[in-house]
């Protein structure tokens, strides 16, 4: 039972393949191309000719978008994947939010610039935040998926998805 995610960029990659490591959920993990949404229905229908997938998700990172344009473009591009187990998700912010949830940040999706709070706290540490696959899968490593979510509505709903037959 392999699922089919995708997802925006290198570092989102970067941390859901670690969270579905530590969830032992197997998983192939590709990138929007040009990070556009209505595009990966494209890319999701192509793969579903070739393997067989249990469940599709797509992930969306919010940014300064408002909600419900976000919410638009994924319920757009999941009516045209031919799967009948589509989850898309919006992840609030962006993905450094459940990194900081993971850090145990309380409310990170409310902070209006996850990627720079990271970096500041990396700072008090004597690191950079690079946005970069190895360093979002180092940071992810520490991430306890269950703790995290009770920070992260929308990890709670990626979570969600994972495990939901």
């Amino acid at each position: 039972m392999t699922y089919l995610i995708i997802v925006e960029g290198i570092t989102d990659k970067g941390v859901v393949q670690k969270i579905t490591e530590k969830l032992n959920v197997k998983a192939e993990i590709l990138l929007m191309r040009g990070n556009r949404p209505n595009k990966a229905s494209h890319i999701i229908n192509a793969k579903l000719v070739v393997k067989n997938y249990s469940k599709v998700i797509v992930l969306k990172d919010q940014h300064e978008h408002p909600e419900d344009k976000i919410h638009e473009k994924l319920t757009e591009t999941t009516k045209n994947i031919q799967h009948p187990k589509t989850y898309p998700i919006m992840v609030k912010k962006a993905i450094e939010a459940w990194i900081l949830a993971g850090m145990g940040v309380p409310n990170p999706e409310n902070i209006d610039n996850p990627e720079e709070h990271l970096d500041h706290i990396l700072q008090l540490q004597g690191k950079r935040y690079v946005k970069t696959l190895k360093t979002a899968k180092k940071l992810a490593e520490n991430i306890n998926p269950q703790q995290a979510s009770q920070h992260s509505n929308t990890l709670k709903q990626f979570i969600k998805a994972l495990k939901d037959p």
